[in-house]
């Protein structure tokens, strides 16, 4: 169980693995949005947006 405060103070309780699935859920949803918009934008194969092979690429 994790124990942490709302922005408004409210504290809370929550199993570890239901905000895990609730960060890996969401950042989905934003890498789908990303790939929207390069597709939008006319970037017919958008580089790879994996967090791995991002940090993987050299510097």
């Amino acid at each position: 169980m994790l124990e942490y405060k709302t922005l408004n103070g409210i504290s809370q309780r929550q199993p570890v693995r239901e905000i895990l699935a609730h960060v890996f859920n969401h950042q989905t949803h934003h890498r789908g949005q990303a790939h929207a918009i390069l597709t939008t934008l006319g970037v017919a194969e958008p580089e790879p947006l994996d967090l791995l092979i991002m940090q993987r690429a050299p510097r």
